[in-house]
């Protein structure tokens, strides 16, 4: 355990440090999440979570257009295509990670084929790989939940309550995108 700790503190200094001179533009978020055109969706990268968050799945299949949603999973379908039809789907295996939970060069390649609006992680724990690809993708707005190690990575939180199911805490993420 110690071991992970430490390649998680090396990998996120190496990742601050490799983002230092990047600054986020001061946005009003009344229609930034609605008036994204491409969105970046980090699903739960986690093995033991195998259901998808449908609520998540649902908004942005009636939100945006077809194409224009990309999918970082770690599974190979998860019942994507049928919820999302034509989006992007690029599986992460764990080649992809860096020793220091950092993907790799080849890896952001295949994801940033593209420049996104919107990035979402939807991973409740805090998971370098994840963070990182949101914050790499320079996307205008950076969704994560908050937990330790995340400031810096994304620039709209939302805090869950660790009393909720995960479809629960899900849904309530879709309703604050809702908002914007």
């Amino acid at each position: 355990m110690r071991i992970q700790q430490l390649r998680l503190w090396v990998g996120d200094r190496i990742a601050r440090f490799t983002f230092r001179a990047m600054r986020d533009d001061i946005i009003a978020f009344t229609d930034a999440v609605s008036s994204a055109r491409s969105v970046l969706v980090v699903m739960p990268l986690d093995a033991g979570r195998t259901a998808p968050p449908q609520s998540v799945l649902d908004y942005l299949h009636r939100t945006y257009a077809e194409g224009s949603v990309t999918v970082v999973t770690h599974e190979a379908d998860l019942g994507l295509t049928r919820r999302l039809p034509r989006c992007t789907v690029i599986r992460m295996v764990h080649e992809d990670i860096t020793p220091l939970m950092l993907p790799r060069k080849a890896f952001l390649e295949r994801v940033l084929t593209k420049p996104f609006d919107l990035a979402l992680d939807l991973n409740l724990d805090f998971l370098l790989p994840s963070a990182y690809i949101c914050k790499a993708s320079r996307a205008r707005v950076r969704v994560g939940f908050v937990r330790a190690y995340a400031e810096g990575y994304y620039n709209f939180t939302v805090k869950a309550n660790p009393s909720l199911r995960r479809e629960e805490v899900y849904g309530r993420l879709t309703r604050y995108l809702q908002m914007f």
